[in-house]
């Protein structure tokens, strides 16, 4: 008697602790699957004078298609550069993909390391307040 309470005294416990353990397992599966399919093989190399995409491949999030296929592409130090397209998840990926957000791939990433570099929004964001609320 006493174990069985024991165990309806912590199914809460018990349930939280099965969901993580399968988000975890789920987790593990996908990773290998990505680099079982050969989308894992990102170099990102430190340089502090320029931004290079070498051979770069980004699929979808869920890998069903290629965002942004074998692109080469250098971008000096101090060049202001603005990237647009037809596909807002392309752009987004290759967003991603320079700042280190993810790490499935393709390709070698020359750029200079993350504390030298400012990622800004399309456009600013302030919430609903006073300038004066928003600079205290």
């Amino acid at each position: 008697m006493g174990a069985f309470s024991l165990i309806i005294n912590q199914f809460q416990w018990i349930s939280s602790f099965a969901a993580v353990v399968a988000r975890i397992g789920t987790l593990i599966e996908s990773m290998d699957k990505a680099e079982r399919e050969g989308l894992c093989t990102i170099e990102v190399k430190e340089d502090t004078s320029f931004v290079r995409y070498e051979k770069v491949t980004l699929p979808s999030t869920n890998n069903a298609h290629i965002l942004v296929e074998n692109l080469n592409l250098e971008i000096p130090k101090g060049l202001r550069l603005l990237i647009t397209g037809p596909d807002a998840m392309a752009n987004s990926a290759l967003f991603r993909f320079t700042a280190g957000v993810v790490d499935v791939g393709v390709g070698c990433l020359h750029r200079p390391p993350l504390k030298e570099i400012m990622f800004l929004p399309e456009r600013p964001y302030l919430p609903h307040a006073t300038l004066r609320e928003l600079l205290l």
